[in-house]
C-alpha cells in the first residue's frame, strides 16, 4: 500500500484535484493523508472542505492546521482578523455564495453555522497529528524540546516553525509536515528532506506549487507536484 501525503491545499481546489488524478490515487489501495490548511488564501476552500469530507468518508486521514483552528475561532466570535489576517475573502465569498465584504461579517457567521453546520462538526473532530508505520504527521512539527513529543500543545502542533525545522527531533520516526513553505527551507518549492523530518508544503498559499510525498511500500519516497 502506498501512502499519499498533501499538505496546504489552501483553497486550490482544481490544483488538488488534478495532483490526486496525477498520483493514480486509489481509495482502496492507497493510504491518502492530509496534513491540514484546506482553506484561505485560493478561492475554493468550501469546495476542498467538501472534496476531503468525500475522501475522509472512503478512508482517507485528515488532520488540522492553523487556517482551520481560525476559521473555527472567527465563527465563534474569537478571532476577528481572520478575514484580513489569514486571506480569508475566497473562503467566505465561497460560503456566501457571492463576494465577501467586512460588513457581511455577522451574516456570513450566520450563514454558515446555519447551512453549513456539518463542515463545522468535520472541522472540530479532526486530529492534530497521526502515527503511521515509520513515520508522524503533522501540520507545522513537534516540539523538540519536549520530553516526549506528545506533550506538544495542539497550538504549537499547527504554529511551530523554526524550533522544530532547526533542531533534530530525536524520534526514530520520520516527521511529515506543511506549515513552513518549502522556498523557506531551501529556496525551492520542492518537497524538503531534512534528515529526520519531511516537509512538504510546495507553497500552495502563496500560489506556487502543491506537492504529492508519495511512500512506496518499500519505505522509498516519490515526489509528483503540480502547479498553482
Amino acid at each position: 500500500m502506498r501512502t499519499i501525503c498533501i499538505s496546504d491545499i489552501h483553497g486550490h481546489y482544481d490544483a488538488f484535484c488534478h495532483l490526486l488524478t496525477a498520483v493514480n490515487y486509489t481509495p482502496t489501495i492507497d493510504q491518502l493523508i492530509l496534513l491540514g490548511d484546506y482553506i484561505d488564501s485560493g478561492p475554493c476552500g468550501k469546495d476542498v472542505i467538501e472534496k476531503i469530507m468525500q475522501l475522509t468518508a472512503e478512508g482517507a486521514i485528515a488532520i488540522r492546521g492553523n487556517h482551520e483552528n481560525a476559521f473555527l475561532a472567527w465563527l465563534a466570535g474569537e478571532l476577528p482578523e481572520y478575514p484580513d489576517d489569514y486571506r480569508a475573502f475566497g473562503t467566505l465569498s465561497g460560503y456566501l455564495g457571492h463576494p465577501y465584504t467586512p460588513e457581511q461579517e455577522y451574516a456570513t457567521r450566520s450563514r454558515i453555522c446555519e447551512h453549513y453546520s456539518s463542515h463545522i462538526t468535520w472541522i472540530q473532530s479532526l486530529p492534530y497529528f497521526f502515527e503511521h508505520r515509520g513515520h508522524i504527521f503533522v501540520h507545522a512539527g513537534i516540539d523538540p524540546a519536549q520530553n516526549h513529543w506528545y506533550h506538544t500543545p495542539p497550538e504549537t502542533l499547527v504554529s511551530i516553525r523554526k524550533k522544530f525545522f532547526k533542531h533534530p527531533t530525536r524520534l526514530s520516526k520520520t516527521v511529515v509536515f506543511g506549515h513552513t513553505p518549502g522556498f523557506k527551507l531551501h529556496d525551492k518549492d520542492e518537497v524538503w528532506f531534512g534528515g529526520d523530518k519531511i516537509g512538504i508544503d510546495g507553497g500552495a498559499g502563496h500560489s506556487r506549487q502543491l506537492n504529492a510525498l508519495i511512500i512506496e511500500s518499500d519505505g522509498t519516497y516519490r515526489v509528483t507536484s503540480t502547479a498553482i
